[in-house]
């Protein structure tokens, strides 16, 4: 009897382990959510979170389009969807679908709406996933 024990012993503890750890999918994801987050919070700092600056080409170029980008609108609402990824090691590629109104600031104009689909390149990041390109740039502006 005590042989049956051990395997379903080991057996649920991988289960366990398995659920207490998101999948690679998963937390890439998150790197998108935390974009999205970020725009619709209006918090830049978030949303620059989810890029690696020491492995994004011109990162400070980036964020101060970012910047710039936010204070031309006060509220943003956006809506994201990942249409499939790809994962080669240590990195992976994402193409995603977005969707951006943007309040202009001091309520001034018409709301703007913005759709088109990202190319997301990620980096593993610790534990995590970071966004290492994002292409066109030229969305955010």
């Amino acid at each position: 009897m005590r042989w049956v024990c051990v395997p379903l012993m080991f057996a649920f503890c991988a289960a366990v382990m398995q659920a207490q750890q998101p999948d690679d999918g998963s937390a890439m994801l998150q790197a998108v959510e935390q974009m999205r987050a970020g725009l619709e919070q209006h918090n830049v700092q978030i949303m620059l979170s989810a890029f690696d600056e020491r492995t994004m080409q011109n990162y400070a170029q980036f964020r101060e389009q970012l910047r710039a980008y936010f204070q031309q609108n006060e509220s943003f609402r956006a809506r994201t969807r990942v249409l499939g990824t790809e994962t080669s090691g240590e990195s992976a590629s994402s193409l995603v679908e977005i969707e951006v109104e943007a309040q202009p600031a001091g309520g001034n104009g018409p709301v703007t709406r913005k759709s088109g689909q990202l190319r997301v390149d990620l980096v593993r990041a610790g534990n995590g996933w970071k966004i290492r390109e994002l292409t066109p740039r030229s969305f955010f502006r």
